[in-house]
């Protein structure tokens, strides 16, 4: 329990992305449907909007649908992406990078060196 000296709103505040309470660090809670455009996607990728034009074109990002099975799109027809599946395709690329990488590796010998 905090003391009652006032410094729980001091504790409470996000640091670096987290909630620190006395010993804890929690990660704020994420709404996994929360909708994305490409290039929020993008920044939170940490690739560029044409990476995930190139997910989206691959099958490996789908376009966000609502209840009825319609694509979910701004008002300039751009698709929106759910956060839950950004994060997917990331990972999977991410998965991918760590099976080609190191074949590229071997061809390339500066990358040995490094």
């Amino acid at each position: 329990m905090l003391p009652a000296t006032g410094q729980e709103s001091r504790s409470l505040r996000p640091a670096g992305g987290f909630f620190a309470f006395t010993g804890v660090l929690m990660p704020p809670v994420l709404d996994m449907d929360a909708l994305l455009s490409g290039t929020q996607a993008a920044a939170l990728a940490r690739v560029s909007v044409r990476a995930v034009v190139n997910w989206r074109n691959r099958g490996w990002l789908p376009v966000a649908v609502d209840e009825h099975g319609r694509e979910i799109r701004d008002t300039r027809g751009r698709p929106r992406y759910r956060l839950g599946a950004v994060l997917a395709a990331e990972k999977m690329t991410a998965e991918r990078c760590e099976v080609v990488a190191p074949r590229l590796a071997r061809r390339c010998p500066v990358a040995v060196a490094a």
